[in-house]
């Protein structure tokens, strides 16, 4: 009889010996590596092995924007970006996070607690992302939402 191994996934915020990984995960799935600093990311461990991270980025005006949510193609379904998303947001309970993101991934958020809003109560930081990701060539096919929480 063939034992299997059990796997536990860990949550943490990330260590330096991450940040390869992470930059991986980020480049392969085309995620946000804008201004890249490990430290601002949550992790997911499958034994001590990078396979999902999402992070909070604090714009210059203070505003905190989660960004780039990536889990590895392979561990996809298991619940892995809703777990990251609760722990991250965990670190910020008594302030306002914002994301943007497309209308079809809007649904997975609002479990988290997230609401559309209107861009008219972005901060102004924020709202000039915003209108930068409305220029980029995969925005014209795809509508983008600001959330918060």
């Amino acid at each position: 009889m063939t034992q299997h191994k059990e796997t536990t996934i860990v949550y943490k915020k990330a260590v330096e010996a991450d940040a390869a990984r992470i930059l991986e995960l980020l480049e392969v799935n085309d995620g946000d590596r804008e201004n890249f600093s490990f430290d601002q990311f949550v992790v997911a461990k499958d034994d001590d092995v990078v396979i999902g991270c999402i992070r909070i980025k604090e714009l210059v005006s203070g505003t905190l924007e989660l960004a780039s949510l990536v889990v590895d193609e392979n561990y996809r379904g298991k619940g892995i970006g809703k777990k990251l998303v609760q722990e991250i947001i965990k670190q910020y309970k008594k302030r306002p996070v914002y994301l943007l993101c497309a209308l079809e991934n809007s649904d997975f958020y609002q479990k988290s607690g997230f609401n559309i809003v209107s861009n008219e109560i972005l901060p102004a930081d924020l709202l000039a992302l915003y209108n930068r990701i409305l220029k980029l060539p995969f925005a014209k096919d795809i509508k983008i939402v600001s959330m918060a929480r």
